[in-house]
């Protein structure tokens, strides 16, 4: 038998290869080599009839051929060999009988080609090959993001794909293989280290080359950041804390595990009783007197990095608890944790020195009855612009922030702790000497509140307090949300007095053999709070609210002339988790019973402006109507109170509205009007979940306002804000705060030491109704 030695020279594309192939005799299939049977290796041979092709795999560009060095060894009377391409595409090339292949000329992607040579005559044996086809070497690198940050001396680890049978790479940085010390290593694996300091400039290229075609290849950038700085960033910042008093500062520790620092006062560790003292938790404690001078700086100091701190200034103001000296009637309402309506009414004492005590009735819709005449004491404390805090030790303890006017006489108040309770209410001094034998002439009153089912509740009405502690000629329009208006006439009563030092008693109102009970807390003769005292959840609704004195009578047209500033307030009749509140002017015309005038209103988030006119009556007893086709709410009942001044009730719809209108005294409309320190805060009882705060404005008299208030729902203590107001010829002012945040206000002057205001940002769907006094 005779054996064949072939020499080929194969075009591979982009690559020449010069191959010695040999003949051999047939042997065993099983001791071919390559990808079918047998070995791998050239050479002579001896194959039984067996056929093998060598190289296993290989690369071409399209059009380009192989030699597929095609050993078969068979007898002179062979029966050749069966060739079998099987490829992605249609076309996978040719193979001709010598073994040369020639790839397909067009390739729409990389493509690998498995070829097949079985031997004819034994068709069990056959040899497997794969040829790619592709036109052009791609390297990938994962991650691939560009840029990647990196900090010095950190590392990235990168693998890589190649669209080819040799898929090794070489690894550059900066077109340095390998890379260097000062822009970074990279390793034959793809681990690249970042220098030790940042480069200039600080971000490098990660180069990785194809070994197969050095033309191939892909970058991305790494930007080497140096190692973060500890830092330390304090709050609150710049605040006022009064002598004797608390404030908690927390310091923010980033870039480092280790979140503790050392605070000091002046730049003394923990301060000293001259200067306040900190506690290692942030707690300030102020010195008993006020120092000088009386900024001082509190520091925090990384226990990370000991040259790394941050400071704020705290300012020592004397203490003013001396202006709360006496007796104070106050009332308090609003939701509970669970969103359900609670109402108190009471009296403290306060010393003068930062004690208080006193009596307290609490009624609440998830109560099963009201606490009556409950013992109440505490302590309160007032620092700078007369913003304090007030400490009751009830079940639980009732923490309220508040502002006090200078003469001591009223607050306005709100609850500030995590009991879930969200009150508001107001304090005023109770004048001296106070009994039943002054409760004594006509009076009306109005009141809001909830059924045991949470819908809204309004009422107004009127009665006459008569020697001997009976009540004659009461009236009662009352509206409860989803029903029509009810109104009583003709009821009678009695009062007492349980607590002259308090100003303490009872009443009860009788209808058809029924009473509904009611206790009150006398400021004067002419102003007093009242709570409704039955049990809620026996259908009764809780009620809380004020009486007050009414004029001498009778009343007519005359009784409204001339301008009003008046204000309500409710909820959105479709959705009573959301509130109303409205306010504006009026201008009334008793010689036609006519009235004109405009209103800001924010309705669950919907803010406008309407201008409207209307008509009014007034009987005799100071009841009136008033309706207007403008006025989104058509129809309002009220009762006078004195000259321009009522109480309001919205009598149909479901808002239920409550109110007041009070004279304009100020005629003279311009920035000058609105110049010095108010108190500001809320005067209706908020919705659950919605915003409550109070604090002090200073207004300049030319446009710019600034200030300070504490919202319990943030917990922002004494936050500070500023911006600015303009006032129109009507008495309409807007005013705008800029800083922290932009947040938009209208008010309307009772006078010039007077606005009632409400917030016109459609994204506040739970405004309440505030009020602005100096």
């Amino acid at each position: 038998m005779s054996f064949k030695t072939v020499g080929i020279s194969v075009t591979v594309g982009y690559c020449v290869a010069n191959l010695v192939f040999f003949g051999c005799s047939l042997l065993p299939l099983m001791s071919c080599g390559g990808g079918g049977h047998g070995s791998s290796g050239g050479g002579s041979v001896d194959y039984d009839y067996g056929v093998s092709l060598s190289p296993d795999k290989t690369m071409v560009a399209p059009g380009g051929t192989v030699n597929l060095n095609m050993h078969y060894d068979a007898p002179a009377n062979n029966a050749g060999i069966t060739w079998k391409l099987t490829c992605a595409q249609t076309d996978c090339g040719s193979v001709s009988s010598a073994g040369i292949y020639t790839a397909p000329a067009k390739v729409d992607a990389q493509i690998v080609v498995g070829i097949r040579a079985t031997s004819n005559d034994k068709p069990t044996q056959s040899y497997y090959v794969e040829v790619w086809v592709t036109g052009k070497i791609v390297v990938q690198v994962t991650p691939n993001t560009s840029p990647i940050v990196l900090q010095v001396n950190k590392t990235a680890q990168f693998t890589t794909t190649v669209n080819s049978p040799d898929s090794a790479v070489v690894w550059q940085v900066n077109g340095t293989t390998g890379g260097s010390s000062a822009v970074g290593t990279v390793s034959t694996s793809g681990l690249y280290t970042a220098p030790g300091t940042v480069p200039n400039p600080d971000t490098v290229t990660l180069t990785v080359v194809a070994h197969v075609d050095s033309s191939a290849s892909t970058s991305i950038q790494i930007q080497i950041l140096p190692v973060p700085q500890v830092s330390v960033s304090i709050s609150p910042r710049d605040k006022s804390v009064a002598t004797g008093a608390t404030l908690q500062f927390t310091a923010a520790v980033q870039n480092t595990t280790d979140t503790a620092v050392q605070w000091q006062v002046n730049g003394i560790q923990g301060g000293n009783s001259t200067l306040g003292t900190i506690s290692s938790s942030g707690l300030f404690t102020a010195p008993a007197a006020v120092p000088s001078p009386a900024k001082e700086t509190i520091t925090a100091v990384s226990h990370a990095d000991s040259t790394k701190s941050d400071s704020t200034s705290v300012t020592i103001v004397a203490l003013h608890n001396s202006l709360l000296n006496g007796s104070y009637s106050f009332e308090l309402s609003g939701p509970d944790a669970n969103g359900k309506m609670t109402a108190a009414i009471g009296s403290l004492i306060a010393d003068g020195n930062g004690n208080i005590h006193g009596l307290m009735d609490i009624n609440a819709v998830a109560s099963s009855a009201a606490e009556k005449a409950q013992q109440v004491a505490g302590t309160y404390t007032i620092g700078a612009q007369n913003v304090g805090r007030m400490y009751l030790n009830l079940s639980p303890a009732l923490t309220l922030s508040f502002t006090v006017n200078n003469t001591g006489n009223d607050a306005k108040l709100i609850e500030f702790d995590t009991t879930g309770t969200r009150y508001v209410g107001s304090l005023q001094k109770q004048e001296s000497g106070l009994s039943w034998s002054k409760f004594v002439g006509d009076y009306v009153y109005s009141c809001y509140g909830t059924t045991m089912s949470g819908e809204r509740m309004t009422a107004i009405g009127r009665f006459h307090a008569a020697g001997g502690g009976s009540i004659t000629n009461a009236t009662v329009y009352s509206k409860e949300q989803g029903s029509t208006m009810n109104s009583l006439s003709n009821l009678t009563g009695l009062f007492t007095m349980s607590d002259n030092t308090y100003g303490r008693g009872d009443f009860s109102l009788m209808q058809s053999g029924t009473a509904a009970h009611f206790s009150y807390y006398m400021t004067s003769s002419g102003d007093l709070y009242f709570l409704s005292t039955d049990p809620v959840p026996a259908d009764n609704p809780l009620l809380v609210g004020r009486i007050l004195t009414q004029a001498s009578g009778p009343f007519s047209y005359g009784s409204l002339s001339g301008a009003s500033v008046f204000s309500l307030a409710g909820v959105v009749a479709s959705d009573s988790s959301k509130s109303i509140a409205l306010a504006g002017k009026w201008q009334a015309i008793s010689s036609s019973n006519s009235l004109s005038g405009g209103y800001d209103l924010n309705e669950g988030g919907q803010v406008s402006a309407t201008q409207f006119s209307g008509a009014y009556s007034i009987d005799v007893t100071g009841y009136g109507y008033l309706s207007s086709n403008e006025f989104l709410y058509k129809e309002l009942i009220f009762y006078i109170v004195d000259q321009n001044k009522a109480i309001l009730m919205e009598s149909g719809g479901n808002e239920g509205l409550i109110g007041m209108a009070e004279p304009q005294q100020a005629s003279t409309f311009d920035n000058t009007l609105f110049n010095g320190t108010y108190r500001i805060g809320p005067v209706s009882m908020p919705m659950p979940g919605g915003s409550i705060s109070q604090g002090y404005l200073v207004a300049d008299g030319h446009g710019t306002v600034a200030g300070a208030e504490e919202v319990l729902d943030l917990g922002m203590i004494d936050e500070t804000f500023s911006g600015n107001y303009s006032i129109d010829a009507t008495g309409r002012t807007q005013v705008t705060v800029t800083s922290p945040e932009t947040f938009h206000y209208v008010a309307y002057p009772a006078s010039g030491s007077r606005f009632v205001a409400i917030s016109i940002e459609p994204n506040d769907s739970k405004p309440n109704l505030a009020s602005m006094d100096q």
